[in-house]
């Protein structure tokens, strides 16, 4: 489908597809390599929705008392992160990890430092 925009790619995936774009959604197919990730960020007022497709997917986040989460998102699994949460998402096991992102809410990423 479309290519995005340079303002939106603020990392760099082997690939990523846009299967929908419309007003306050957006979903895309992603695929992680060993070694890629989406780098920590936050949205101010999207949530994500993340469907593991392939391979096994990293998402880290920090709850609202600053813990560290882990979850490892398998094919059919399927995770929530909400608005203003700091995550990152990374390929966890093998050669690389696919997944589903479905994102709800006027667009922004904003990179931020590592919490840990």
């Amino acid at each position: 489908m479309s290519q995005q925009t340079p303002d939106v790619m603020n990392y760099k995936v082997t690939r990523i597809l846009e299967v929908a774009r419309a007003t306050d959604l957006w979903v895309r197919e992603l695929t992680v390599v060993a070694g890629e990730e989406v780098p920590w960020h936050r949205h101010s007022q999207i949530s994500d929705r993340c469907y593991g497709l392939e391979g096994v997917v990293l998402v880290e986040s920090v709850d609202a008392q600053g813990k560290p989460l882990r979850t490892l998102l398998r094919p059919g699994q399927a995770c929530d992160i909400p608005a203003g949460t700091r995550h990152r998402l990374s390929c966890a096991e093998g050669d690389l990890a696919r997944y589903l992102l479905v994102q709800h809410g006027p667009y922004n990423f904003e990179k931020v430092a590592a919490p840990y």
